[in-house]
This record gives C-alpha cells, structure tokens and sequence, in this order.
C-alpha cells in the first residue's frame, strides 16, 4: 500500500471530493486542483493535513504546497482520481457552463499549465547543452561527437512548438494529435531548408499568391499557443455541422486545410514577432538603467514565487534563449535568489529551536540548493518573517550585479548548481562564468549572514515571556503584577527585579471564565486541596501548555497531565474536571512542549451542544522552597496568554 494513500485521499475528500475536482496536476513542489463548486472545499481541514507546507487559491486554482514528495503524492492522487491525463473532465468548459475568463489569474494559470509538464524535460536539454559549452570550448569534445551532443542539447528547444501544441490541447480540451500535426509544419523540412543564411532577410514559399514567411521557429513559444486557442474554435464547430458518420475522418481534413495555412501565415509568423517583441521589450527596460531594474527584479523575484507568477516569464526567457543572440538576463537573477532563499532559509535552520521545524527547515534548505525556493518560502520565510526580509534585500543586491555586469544565461534550465554550466558560452569572456558561480555562494552567505544578525522573531517574543524583569511593550502591566507581588514592600526597582529574577510567570492555558479550584469536583483536585492553582470554563477547542517544559505523566484515565519545568523546578498538573469525556491528549510521556503548544483538545461545538462541563484546572505540585506563589490576575474572563500566578523568590 502507498504511504501516500490516506494522505491522498483526505486531499481529493476535503477538495469536495472526486465529482468536484475538474483538473489535477502538480509542478516541481505543489498540487494544483481546479474545482467546479469551491464550496464545497474545506480550507481549515486541509490547512490541518500533516505533511503540507501551506495551501492558497492563485490563478483560479487551489496550490497545496508539498516539496519534493509532490510527484509520489500526485502518483497516489491521480491513481485514486482515475486521472489518464491531467484533466479530470473538460477544463474549458465546466458542467456550470462557465467559461473561460480572459483574465490576468487565466494568463497565469495557463502559463503554469503549459510550462509545467514540460519543464523536466527541456532543463534536462538544457544542461547537455552547456556542459557541451565547456568540453568544445576546452576542445574536450570535437567533430562528430561534439554534433551529435549538439543535437541532444538543442533537441528540447527544437521541437519547443510541439510540445506546447500537446500541453495547449490538454489544457484546452482540443484534438492532440491534431493540433501535433499543425504545430509539426513549423519545423517541417520544407520551412527549414528554405530558411535565409542571412539574418537580415527572409525567404518566402507561396500560397496562391500569399507569402509564407520561412523562418525559425526553434524555441517559439506563441505561435502553437495561438494556433490551438482558434483550432479549439474550429474543432467545435466542425463537430456541431458535420454528420457524425463521416466525423471521424472529415473533421480532421477540413481542420488542417484551415489551420496549417493559416499557421503558417498568421499564427507562425504573429507568434514568433510577439516573442520577439516581448523580449525586446523587456530587455529594452533592463538597458535604460539595468542596476536598478535587477534590484528591482530581484526583490519581486520571491514574491512571484509565492504568487505563482513566476511561470509568466517562461516566455520572455524561451523568447530571448530563440533570439539571434541566443541568450537571456533574466535567468542569472533567478539563479542568485534561489541561493538568497536558500541562505536564509539556512540562517533559520541554526536559529529554529523546534525540532519539527529544524527538519522543515534542513528540508528546504537542500531543496534550494537544487533550484526549488517554494519549501524555503512556504516553509521557513513565511512563518519567520525577518529571513524573508533578509532573502529579499539580498535578492535585490544579487539582481542589481547580476543585470549591472551584464550576465546571460545560454540554455533554459532551473537554475541551481546543478545546472550552472547552462551560463557559460565561449562568446563571453571567462570572467563572468566564475563570476556568476562565486555570486552564487556570495548570495547564499548574504542572507544566511542577515538572517541570524536579523534573528528569529518569534522566539525573541517567546524569551521575553520568561520574566526576568519589566518587559519593555508591557511595563503598565508589569508595575501592577509588582504591586500586587510586594503590596506590603515600597515596590524599589532593585527589589522587584530580584524577586523575578529566578521566577517563573504561568500563563493561562486558554481563554475563558477564571474559577478558584473550590469550584472544580474533582477526585484529583480534592486530593490537592492544599495546594494552589486556578481553574478556566473555557472558550477554545485547544488547551496550551502554560509555559515551557517536559511531560512528566499523561493520565489517559483521568484526562489530565504533569508538566514540569526543568530550570525552575516548578511542577503543575492539568486536567480536566469532568471525568468520561471524549478528550484528545497530543502529548506524550517525556515529550518537551514549547509554549502555547496544544496538549489537550476538545470538540467544542459538540460539548456546547449538549451542555457538557468543559472546566480544566491547572495545580501547582512543586516550586523551590525559597519561592512563593502570587496571585496576578484578578478578573473574571481571561484571554489569552494572560499572566495568571507568579512563582517567586522571597526577597
């Protein structure tokens, strides 16, 4: 049975279940669902799956964040989905009958679509390609040899117009085969023999007296894309006028005696001087002052990941890769903000004290090694908000150098170390290959550096809940807890920081009504009259660890835990006051907790509907001889994180 069996399945049921998902497929590290009612998707279950490193709805569609397990995960998926290609039913078209939206989230969501599927195969071209840069220009590989490498490195880039054509008809429910055929006429021989030598001029075949532009379509991107959005046109109503006994063979005669013309006329040469266009467009920009452009682009770069927007610049890198330079700019600042979200993801991994963190942590460090930044981003950088601070202002150094020295990349690849040789060409001086390789680690040293000078945020936050003396945000709070700890003592500063010095603050453990333990009936607590503590009617389905420490003893019987902590010597018991409740203990024996961690958990709705008692109490078992419990807070309805009692030193 697959490990991703269960995990699968809870996916596709909280997703509405099968009938509701239109389209599944996955990139480099999330699951991609399309759905017909989004109603029916429960966000707060799937937001609760173990194994998930965040999910949002971008583009249209839903992302579930997985990292490098993404394609095991898709296999058991697709397998429980009965999924032959991507589409689960028709994508163009839903049962609702709603069409398709033009619209920038639609652009984008189609640009993933296509780029996607085919992304493996063209950075797997693309690195035979620069590793044979380096062996001819070191003459390592010559003659035949060096040919025959050559037509395995371009073979990706070659047949580029086919295989958008097969992911622009899977994505828009159009003939493959088809739409192959087509698309094939761009690199048939008959347009490549009749290709010009000259770069300035262009050879032309005719159609009945119309030109048809001999050029090459090796890298073009638009073109099919623009051919299968009309054949999608064609096809439809082809099938609504032809009888169905001749369909079969008639629909596909009459649809390329329409569209190989026009492919060849329109769509081809439309599509190739859009690629064209857009590339020297943007170029066009980076020219006027190309400092500031990549700092600008390097600093967005981490936000188009999060977004999903990333793949809406496939087209302008294939397009500058497919220009008679044959190289593109915007790749080395891709480079270079990988190794930025992989150094601070890095910095965080020596900072994160929780162990299950410091693995999410390590996980996504190595994947950024290997060019993939969402496990880093949706991992570490959105949780620890100064590491991605220290990513982007790396990444905005990193891509103001990398435009500023004017570096190219030659071959489409994502880009890591992995696939570094994809940026030399024996055009460009040496220099700036071993520059682009030194700015790798410069860029992982940077924000590694900024994250650990930066810090991590919330555990400064959650040091600062262990008092040692007046916090700085809360010092109105502070001097009434002091007053109230040394009421009869004039309250000098020098006395009350000695009193808490050694001491330790217990936390309420959830919001609700405060109770005296007099008020509990319990068996345990009439066992620990003696003893002082405090009890809270909760309002909360989670029950918190009321400060740092380590599990001593889980009742299952009794619904109740010891928690101690170890640098205080303080010692409690929390459980709960009704006895043969349904309650979910998520702690074990010898487990450490951090603060606010959940160690009971209860069904809310369900106690409030049938009136159950949901009253937990919290005993102070143990403290150090020379300390003495105070009483800190004296209203009725506690929120949460408030400072219930103080255990201190007698000064």
């Amino acid at each position: 049975m697959s490990k991703y069996k269960n995990f699968a399945s809870d996916v596709i049921e909280y997703m509405g279940g099968k009938e509701n998902i239109s389209k599944a497929y996955h990139c480099f590290t999330r699951l991609r669902f399309t759905v017909y009612d989004e109603s029916k998707i429960n966000m707060e279950q799937l937001k609760k799956m173990p194994g998930q490193l965040g999910i949002k709805k971008q583009a249209g569609q839903y992302q579930m964040i997985i990292g490098k397990e993404v394609a095991d995960v898709y296999k058991e998926v697709s397998k429980q989905l009965d999924i032959v290609s991507e589409s689960v039913k028709p994508e163009f078209e839903t049962k609702n009958n709603v069409k398709f939206k033009f619209n920038m989230n639609s652009i984008i969501d189609v640009i993933a679509s296509l780029f996607t599927p085919i992304l493996g195969v063209i950075s797997g071209a693309g690195i035979v390609q620069g590793i044979l840069a380096i062996f001819t220009s070191t003459n390592l590989v010559t003659g035949q040899n060096a040919q025959v490498l050559n037509l395995i490195g371009g073979s990706a880039m070659a047949v580029l117009p086919l295989l958008l054509a097969i992911t622009a008809a899977k994505k828009f429910n159009v003939n493959i085969y088809l739409a192959l055929v087509v698309a094939g006429v761009l690199i048939s021989p008959t347009i490549i023999q009749n290709i010009s030598p000259d770069k300035g001029t262009t050879n032309y075949l005719y159609l009945l007296g119309m030109q048809i532009p001999a050029l090459s379509y090796a890298g073009a991107v638009f073109p099919s894309i623009l051919m299968v959005l009309f054949l999608y046109f064609v096809e439809k109503g082809l099938d609504k006028v032809l009888p169905k006994i001749i369909k079969f063979v008639l629909l596909p005669c009459i649809a390329l005696f329409i569209m190989i013309p026009l492919m060849l006329i329109v769509f081809g040469p439309i599509g190739n001087y859009i690629g064209l266009g857009l590339a020297k467009f943007i170029e066009i920009l980076f020219s006027w002052e190309p400092w500031l452009a990549g700092m600008i682009y390097g600093a967005l770069r981490p936000f188009t990941v999060i977004f999903g927007m990333h793949y809406a610049f496939f087209p302008v890198i294939l397009s500058n890769l497919a220009s008679p330079e044959a190289r593109d700019f915007l790749l080395p600042i891709h480079l270079l903000t990988n190794y930025a979200l992989a150094g601070a993801a890095l910095g965080a991994t020596f900072l994160i004290k929780k162990r299950e963190e410091k693995q999410i942590a390590t996980a996504a460090t190595i994947s950024g090694f290997f060019g993939v930044t969402e496990p880093a981003l949706y991992g570490v950088m959105l949780k620890h908000k100064l590491s991605f601070v220290a990513a982007i202002l790396t990444s905005a150094t990193m891509g103001g150098l990398a435009a500023g020295l004017k570096l190219y990349s030659y071959a489409f690849a994502s880009p890591s170390w992995l696939t570094i040789a994809g940026f030399f060409s024996p055009d460009q001086p040496i220099w700036k290959f071993i520059v682009i390789i030194c700015l790798t680690f410069v860029s992982l040293g940077m924000s590694m550096s900024l994250t650990i000078l930066f810090g991590i945020d919330e555990y400064k936050q959650e040091n600062k809940n262990l008092y040692n003396g007046i916090r700085k945000y809360q010092i109105l709070k502070y001097i009434k807890a002091y007053r109230i700890a040394l009421k009869n003592n004039k309250g000098k500063n020098k006395i009350l920081k000695e009193a808490y010095k050694d001491g330790l603050r217990i936390k309420t453990f959830a919001k609700g009504k405060i109770l005296t333990l007099d008020e509990i009936n319990n068996p345990t607590v009439k066992a620990f009259s003696d003893k002082k503590g405090f009890a809270v009617n909760i309002n909360q389905e989670n029950i918190n660890a009321p400060f740092k420490g380590k599990i001593e003893l889980v009742d299952t019987e009794n619904s109740s835990i010891i928690l101690k902590d170890t640098n205080k010597n303080v010692k409690v018991i929390i459980g709960m006051s009704a006895e043969n409740l349904k309650v979910d203990i998520l702690v074990k024996k010898g487990q450490e907790v951090e603060l606010n961690e959940t160690l009971f958990k209860i069904d809310l709705k369900e106690y409030k509907k049938n009136k159950l008692d949901k009253r937990f109490y919290l005993i102070i078992l143990d403290k150090p001889d020379n300390h003495k419990i105070l009483k800190e807070f004296d209203e009725a309805y506690a929120r949460k994180n408030i400072k219930m009692v103080s255990i201190v030193k007698e000064v």
